[in-house]
């Protein structure tokens, strides 16, 4: 079995636009952030507007680290996207009910599925890529739960985990298998 070949990423027109569009809302923003500094609180500190300049600022590093990426190549775009499901799969395991049988799984959601699922998005091999999370690991991860004999609230944890590689990995790897398409 061959694995299909996958493009390279370039800078497209519509890649220009898009980052160009961006910047010039951002800039909007920014603008419009320092004039109401100017004007509502007088060049001084107001709580609104102090939250209004963060928020906005968060978007320029976000923008820019995409742009980094993007100009890096496809291969720093899916090490990006990587970063940003692990990031979520822990931000999320950690606010769900998990219990110590649960510590397998959440292993296997870390260090097997999510480094699996962005190696087939890189391989560009879509077939596995598709169905490694909806099935496999919907299948894999409540049998290493139910190997610690953990009862309680079985279901609702199992299900907890099992949404969070679904929302945080699978969900968030399409982003960069979007560049596989030709």
């Amino acid at each position: 079995m061959t694995m299909p070949t996958t493009p390279t990423l370039h800078w497209s027109h519509e890649t220009w636009l898009l980052f160009g569009g961006l910047f010039a809302v951002l800039l909007l923003a920014s603008t419009v952030t320092a004039l109401l500094r100017w004007r509502v609180a007088g060049g001084g500190q107001h709580a609104v507007i102090d939250n209004l300049a963060q928020r906005v600022n968060a978007w320029w590093w976000m923008i820019g680290i995409m742009g980094v990426a993007f100009a890096l190549g496809r291969t720093a775009v899916i090490v990006l996207f990587f970063l940003l499901s692990f990031l979520a799969l822990r931000e999320f395991v950690t606010i769900t009910t998990t219990r110590r049988g649960d510590h397998r799984a959440i292993a296997a959601a870390f260090f097997v599925f999510l480094p699996l699922q962005y190696v087939l998005v890189y391989t560009g091999w879509y077939g596995m890529f598709s169905i490694l999370i909806p099935v496999y690991a919907f299948l894999f991860l409540p049998i290493l739960a139910a190997l610690s004999s953990e009862t309680t609230r079985f279901l609702e944890r199992c299900a907890g985990v099992q949404w969070a590689v679904m929302i945080c990995v699978f969900c968030i790897s399409h982003v960069p298998a979007l560049l596989n398409l030709r």
